[in-house]
């Protein structure tokens, strides 16, 4: 039976990569020892940008600084999710919250550029290293009168708090965004490391 184990193993796996129906009742106890197979490692680091109040960070000479329509001074950074080497679950699901400011007349749709980067270290912000994956459009979900208003009101500033972009790794992955009541899916795949 030593012998054969090897071999029934090999024919349970190429079952089910080709996806034949069918086990035998060894193919399946064959199956049933194999290990399940929970989470792999992310090969890359995928996420967006946002700006970032700069109180408390580590400024560079790359960085650069402007006051947001609240006042506040903010830079551009990357926000990474899942980071490369991270633990990826048939379960995970990465929740990023998010705002926008807008004056009227709003874009037709909210976009989220997602990127990802190959890099040993995440960089920081968008650079050289780091590269676009997809773009992501949801609508707006409530009309720009009803947003938060926001710093000088003659300036018709609105923030739109309400907004969530997810990895979602259950049974498939997709990234999904959430502006207010509306939900966008869009499939991708995962690299992982080999």
């Amino acid at each position: 039976m030593a012998l054969q184990r090897p071999r029934i193993m090999l024919r349970v796996a190429s079952l089910i990569e080709n996806g034949r129906p069918g086990l035998s009742p060894m193919q399946q106890i064959a199956l049933a020892t194999l290990p399940n197979v929970t989470s792999r490692r992310s090969r890359y680091y995928y996420g967006i940008k946002v700006n970032v109040p700069v109180a408390g960070l580590d400024l560079d000479a790359e960085d650069n600084i402007k006051r947001n329509p609240e006042g506040t001074k903010v830079t551009s950074r990357m926000r990474w999710h899942p980071s490369k080497g991270d633990k990826i679950d048939k379960t995970s699901r990465i929740p990023i919250t998010y705002h926008q400011f807008h004056r009227a007349p709003l874009p037709p749709k909210c976009t989220f550029d997602i990127m990802y980067s190959p890099d040993e270290l995440a960089p920081k912000r968008v650079d050289s290293k780091v590269f676009s994956l997809c773009r992501i459009e949801c609508g707006w979900g409530k009309p720009i009168w009803r947003w938060k208003a926001v710093g000088d009101p003659s300036m018709g500033w609105r923030k739109h708090e309400d907004l969530a972009l997810t990895m979602g790794l259950k049974g498939e992955t997709k990234w999904e965004i959430r502006v207010g009541s509306n939900k966008t899916e869009h499939g991708f795949d995962v690299e992982c490391m080999g």
